[in-house]
């Protein structure tokens, strides 16, 4: 199933960014463990610098940092034509509903709360994966309502009901 995650016969790129060295390090080495190419940033700014050079494939975001948030960066990210699409997964210790929301309204593609078990990350990739794998096949449908003007909330809400049917029907 991970396989789903390599485009062009290339690793996918996943983006770290969190203020905690340590935990930084073990995401790092575990993910390329599993063959994934890993970088880091160490808060937003240069998680955004890191990602406008990189192009990721999937972002791993902490909300809470110095310099600038996860939620900062997140917004900035939506507000990049370049950078618009690529999946992130918030990877925080903040609990609280109102910043769920917040980042469910910058189209984030899951949300996973510290301590987490490495298992409950690494089960939600290939489901990224498979997303990348069907969006990077150049579904027309799909390619055309992300590269539309207009309400980004409302492309993010649909283009979250197609992939639920893509992940429900493969």
């Amino acid at each position: 199933m991970l396989g789903l995650f390599k485009l062009k016969n290339k690793s996918a790129t996943i983006l770290v960014v969190d203020d905690e060295p340590d935990l930084v390090s073990t995401i790092k080495t575990r993910l390329e463990w599993h063959k994934f190419s890993v970088e880091t940033a160490s808060n937003g700014r240069q998680g955004l610098e890191q990602a406008a050079q990189i192009k990721p494939d999937l972002i791993l975001l902490d909300c809470n940092m110095p310099e600038m948030s996860g939620l900062q960066m997140l917004e900035r990210l939506r507000q990049n034509k370049k950078l618009r699409k690529v999946p992130v997964i918030m990877l925080t210790a903040v609990c609280d509903a109102n910043d769920i929301t917040a980042a469910g309204a910058f189209g984030i593609t899951d949300y996973i709360t510290k301590p987490f078990d490495f298992a409950q990350l690494l089960a939600k990739i290939p489901r990224m994966g498979k997303l990348v794998f069907y969006t990077s096949r150049g579904n027309p449908y799909i390619q055309t309502l992300l590269n539309t003007g207009g309400n980004d909330n409302r492309k993010y809400t649909t283009l979250n009901a197609i992939t639920t049917q893509i992940l429900k029907t493969d």
